[in-house]
């Protein structure tokens, strides 16, 4: 009862409407209600542990709330190493429950934003300069660091 591969004569696999969808010949598309069901499940959980990281590390002192930057580069860190995991090992599944649901419920781009506007709005430009680049360069440079430790872990 192992993996069989399909006919020759079999029909293409579909397309599925949800982002990073890339069919894929070996594995089983999942109905609808299960990719659902993971990205929901992800996104609870993501959506916690965003909000207790920015009850942990958002303190009054910082002009710039901690909490959201590091759930952005940890987010970064963990996409980039998930994308080399899923090259090596592709699963739906996975990808919907950590990337879709986990990832996008704890990273926030709006969280920052609303951060950057009001240092712009305090009259603080440069630091709301400073603050968006950090934000965005540090998740994009922990995302190359998650590819190249997740591709050195599975090749």
């Amino acid at each position: 009862m192992g993996f069989e591969p399909r006919p020759a004569t079999a029909r293409p696999l579909r397309a599925k409407p949800f982002p990073m969808s890339v069919p894929s010949p070996v594995i089983p598309t999942l109905a609808t209600w299960s990719q659902a069901g993971l990205v929901s499940l992800g996104g609870v959980a993501g959506c916690l542990a965003r909000w207790r990281m920015g009850v942990w590390l958002n303190v009054p002192p910082w002009p710039i709330a901690m909490g959201t930057l590091a759930v952005n580069v940890i987010g970064g860190l963990v996409v980039g190493f998930m994308m080399a995991l899923l090259a090596r090992y592709p699963s739906d599944g996975v990808r919907l429950l950590v990337i879709t649901g986990f990832l996008g419920g704890m990273t926030t781009f709006s969280a920052f934003t609303a951060e950057s506007l009001g240092l712009v709005i305090k009259g603080q430009v440069g630091l709301a300069v400073v603050h968006s680049c950090v934000h965005v360069f540090g998740a994009l440079v922990a995302a190359a660091l998650g590819w190249t430790v997740g591709r050195w872990v599975f090749n």
